[in-house]
């Protein structure tokens, strides 16, 4: 089955796009397949790609490490928040694995960088709340990687929070925590 069939026949509920990740597990040629769709100006299908990305990454964030570098250059052009929505949940899978792993580092040293770049993009710019919130743990599990990470994360949490929706306040707020007891630490 066509990686186009498989997204013309999915709708956006769960069990559907849960249906279509399982048609993809074990399939990478599939996967390349719906990455690929990603360059293409089908934005629909596009979409749809990456909904189906996005359940597969939450079943096991390895069936998408080969791609990790294809989505992270989609990323830094995308202008669709539900496209960005998806991206933002894979890469904040994808940096809890790495830092889960401790010395033994999960993803490249460029595709960390990428992720790192896009995440800051997207908490700094408008952005869905979702986008911005993932963006905010990506961050998080990226700090350890360059020492103003968390400097400069936490700056922006702080100068955001006041005017921030309860959602964004939320998460930042368990942040700012976390991030004030390392400071603490430090010192």
């Amino acid at each position: 089955m066509e990686i186009r069939n498989i997204l013309q026949e999915m709708n956006t509920s769960l069990a559907s796009r849960e249906n279509a990740a399982k048609i993809l597990i074990g399939r990478p040629r599939l996967i390349q397949d719906a990455v690929s769709l990603l360059n293409e100006n089908e934005t629909k299908l596009s979409i749809k790609a990456l909904y189906c990305l996005e359940i597969l990454a939450r079943k096991d964030i390895d069936l998408l490490m080969d791609q990790l570098k294809h989505l992270t250059h989609y990323a830094k052009t995308s202008e669709n928040s539900s496209a960005n929505r998806c991206l933002a949940k894979i890469f904040s899978l994808a940096t809890e694995k790495d830092s889960l792993a401790g010395k033994t580092s999960y993803l490249p040293s460029e595709i960390k960088e990428s992720i790192m770049e896009t995440s800051f993009s997207w908490l700094i710019r408008e952005e869905s709340i979702a986008v911005k919130v993932f963006s905010m743990q990506t961050l998080w599990d990226l700090r350890c990687e360059n020492d103003w990470i968390a400097a400069e994360l936490k700056a922006v949490l702080q100068n955001d929070f006041p005017g921030a929706s309860a959602g964004y306040q939320s998460r930042a707020r368990k942040i700012l925590r976390k991030l004030n007891h390392e400071f603490s630490d430090k010192i």
